[in-house]
């Protein structure tokens, strides 16, 4: 099942059962769609579900800030975020993005930092988004150089 099959289903059986997540989900549902939408009139994939609620989870990390800053109830605001945080995909710890990486550079004849694009390109495909790409190019760069 994709992170937006997920999302979708998540997000009806919440308003069903009536629970305060209801409304964090069918509007993050939106978002997705819109997102999708606006790029191209596509369907939403699992970038699509990741990025907004990592754009959500940012939001609403700002507005806990303020929140304990001025000393207001947080509660419905971490609530907001752990319901979030549940969305993501886990990914993969720095152990096995380092597997991941040394495995696309022995097919690869001779890498160099040249190659770092078809090395990305190639992590990207087999592994979406459950592998980070800043983690990973930082170890490519390092196992190359």
């Amino acid at each position: 099942m994709t992170l937006f099959e997920n999302l979708k289903t998540r997000s009806i059986n919440a308003r069903k059962a009536k629970l305060e997540e209801a409304t964090i989900l069918n509007t993050l549902l939106s978002e997705v769609r819109m997102r999708a939408k606006n790029d191209g009139n596509r369907q939403p994939v699992d970038e699509d579900v990741v990025k907004t609620v990592q754009a959500f989870i940012k939001s609403a990390e700002n507005n806990l800030t303020l929140l304990e800053k001025n000393n207001r109830d947080t509660s419905g605001t971490v609530f907001e975020i752990n319901t979030l945080q549940s969305l993501l995909p886990t990914v993969m710890d720095e152990s096995l993005t380092t597997m991941a990486v040394e495995s696309v550079i022995f097919e690869i004849d001779s890498p160099s930092i040249k190659d770092m694009g078809r090395v990305m390109t190639a992590l990207k495909e087999a592994h979406g988004v459950s592998i980070d790409m800043k983690l990973a190019s930082k170890i490519y760069k390092e196992l190359v150089s």
